[in-house]
């Protein structure tokens, strides 16, 4: 697995995208509006090439919004590439990690699947099916 990004929540979407830029981060792209995780994205780049997603829940039935209010705003997920997420899944799960979301279609990522899971001891941990051998 290579880290493809980290995962940042954000009380509002534009604050967090200037928030970053004035730590040096570039804004890659448009806000997407994710309508089936209900939450607001837009990625960031460093000048290293660091890739931060900032993700705002918008609406109260959202699992990240669930999330969000009880953690705040800050890192809460890795996303990792993988060639074949159902494989990783497998393999994950020996490791006792726990699915608490399936796959599915990320349009923030050019629909490639995504999956989301979580280890008691590691946090959560965000799958990206990449087809590509890392």
């Amino acid at each position: 697995m290579k880290l493809h990004h980290i995962g940042w929540f954000v009380s509002d979407i534009h604050k967090g995208v200037e928030a970053f830029k004035a730590l040096g981060f570039r804004r890659e792209g448009d806000i997407v509006i994710d309508t089936y995780r209900k939450i607001e994205i837009c990625f960031v780049y460093s000048k290293d090439g660091g890739l931060v997603e900032l993700v705002h829940p918008y609406d109260k039935s959202s699992v990240a919004y669930g999330l969000f209010r009880k953690y705040g705003g800050g890192v809460y997920h890795c996303c990792y590439e993988v060639q074949d997420i159902q494989k990783s899944i497998i393999e994950l799960r020996k490791e006792h990690y726990v699915i608490c979301e399936e796959p599915h279609s990320a349009i923030a990522i050019d629909g490639k699947m995504v999956a989301f899971l979580i280890n008691s001891k590691v946090g959560m941990i965000e799958l990206l099916e990449t087809g590509e051998e890392g």
